[in-house]
């Protein structure tokens, strides 16, 4: 299926590979794509123990709730599209090739491909067991979280490959999770953690697995997602209805650690601006115009992401914070949509500011190698951006990865990215 959704659309980008980051950042982005992802221990090690998850099945071993191993695949094979995209590098499109045929070999009978021994188990056990089992008290239960990034890297895997037997393989892990869902009749919203946030982000993989098969059958899907948060009884987290209330979202409900979860929520924005750009719905546009408002006056933060250690409780109000990257990077994407579909630069040099702070901060550490040697790599690193000229402030906690903000003060505009002259 054709995308048809051009005419919802203010701001065409270049292609990936168009044009490539220069001077420090450009040497800091070969360092990351370099170790995380074409590097041995990249494909050895992290790679491996992606696609591991799915033969150990172990996310759900505890028997009371369940974990989040079953991300990393679809997370690791999105970055490496997006790497090959950009550097033209056949022998990555080839390991991502084998990467998905891989994935796919994996997959049940029903079509379901998981890192759970029971994919459809979507909660978790009673509080009581959980903490009779743990000794404390949790609700996660991750796997339709999971899923979404399995069916999002098949996805990037197929607009890459544009082979066949990688998009029927998507569609069968979608029909079975809908599936699944309807024999049980669970409604979406009352499955895994934080109010069906974590699962209710599928709504973006299901869009664009709408986008390239044309079956109504996942716009269907997507469109129970999209009014479950315009609901009359308020149930949270009623992300549309909430959004033009006009008040913070750390006072939309009581209780904000069981909902305000910034990564996720985020993510199903990110899933909003596709239906908006999909169905040329002004309203939900709109909702996303408000919530990004909403998030910048009162979720900034002193390292330039938004909220406090992953939630949205007011950060704006600190005079520290620990930001994770994820934080930065659906901020950013967030940010980068809006200006897509609106053309206005407000949300651009919102993305300029994350970038250049919080997420360089966090791609710094990350470009350094070894995780496990962390007291070299900070140190490598206020050594790579000379600590007396880029390093604005750091948190009290020290050691921990996002907590270094760095200054706008030599990354001019116009050396920020430089036209590609060599292909």
């Amino acid at each position: 299926m054709q995308n048809n959704t051009q005419k919802h659309v203010c701001c065409r980008p270049l292609p990936i590979g168009s044009v490539i980051f220069d001077g420090k950042i450009g040497r800091l982005t070969e360092r990351l794509i370099f170790h995380r992802i074409n590097s041995p221990e990249a494909r050895e090690k992290v790679y491996r123990e992606t696609i591991d998850a799915f033969r150990n099945k172990i996310d759900d071993a505890s028997g009371v709730i369940g974990i989040w191993q079953g991300e990393y695949w679809g997370k690791w094979v999105i970055s490496a599209v997006r790497v090959a995209e950009y550097t033209g590098n056949a022998e990555l499109k080839s390991f991502i090739r084998s990467a998905a045929y891989e994935l796919i070999s994996l997959r049940d009978e029903n079509g379901c491909i998981s890192t759970y021994r029971n994919p459809e188990w979507f909660n978790a056990a009673p509080p009581e067991e959980v903490k009779k089992v743990l000794g404390v008290e949790s609700d996660w239960n991750w796997n339709i979280w999971c899923r979404k990034y399995t069916l999002w890297g098949l996805l990037e895997s197929y607009r890459l490959l544009q082979e066949k037997p990688i998009l029927d393989s998507a569609l069968k892990l979608a029909d079975n999770l809908i599936g699944s869902l309807e024999k049980k009749q669970i409604d979406l919203r009352h499955t895994g953690t934080f109010c069906g946030l974590a699962s209710c982000s599928i709504l973006k993989p299901v869009l664009q697995l709408y986008q390239y098969s044309g079956e109504s059958r996942f716009m269907d899907f997507a469109r129970q997602i999209v009014d479950s948060w315009r609901k009359e009884d308020g149930t949270v987290p009623n992300l549309i209805t909430n959004a033009f209330s006009g008040k913070p979202l750390h006072q939309w409900y009581p209780e904000k650690g069981f909902w305000t979860k910034a990564y996720e929520m985020m993510s199903c924005v990110d899933g909003l601006l596709l239906y908006s750009e999909i169905t040329g719905d002004t309203t939900i546009l709109q909702a996303a115009e408000n919530l990004y408002g909403l998030i910048r006056e009162h979720e900034s933060n002193c390292v330039g992401s938004v909220g406090f250690n992953d939630q949205f409780q007011n950060a704006r109000i600190y005079l520290n914070s620990i930001s994770e990257p994820c934080d930065a990077i659906h901020w950013m994407r967030m940010c980068f949509e809006l200006f897509r579909l609106t053309g206005k630069v407000r949300y651009m040099d919102t993305f300029e500011e994350t970038f250049l702070n919080a997420f360089l901060a966090g791609g710094s550490l990350l470009a350094l190698g070894n995780p496990a040697q962390f007291g070299k790599r900070l140190a490598d690193m206020l050594e790579f951006f000379n600590a007396a000229e880029y390093i604005k402030a750091s948190s009290p906690i020290s050691g921990l990865p996002g907590c270094f903000t760095i200054i706008d003060k030599k990354y001019n505009r116009p050396y920020l990215i430089k036209e590609r002259t060599d292909r």
